[in-house]
């Protein structure tokens, strides 16, 4: 089930590639890198648990 870690997960990776994607600053861009990390990050952990849930339940 898609709950609110899985949204702001997806909208973390957006956000962080879509910032390294708009910006010439290499700052902003390494910014946008971490950002995107995070997000990747986060939809691991919400996979993991959501498998791990569903692997419990056969």
């Amino acid at each position: 089930m898609i709950n609110g870690i899985f949204l702001i997960a997806v909208a973390d990776v957006l956000f962080g590639v879509g910032l390294m994607d708009i910006t010439d600053r290499l700052v902003l861009k390494g910014i946008g890198n971490i950002v995107a990390l995070v997000g990747i990050i986060y939809l691991a952990w919400y996979i993991l648990n959501e498998g791990k849930a569903i692997l419990a339940n056969l």
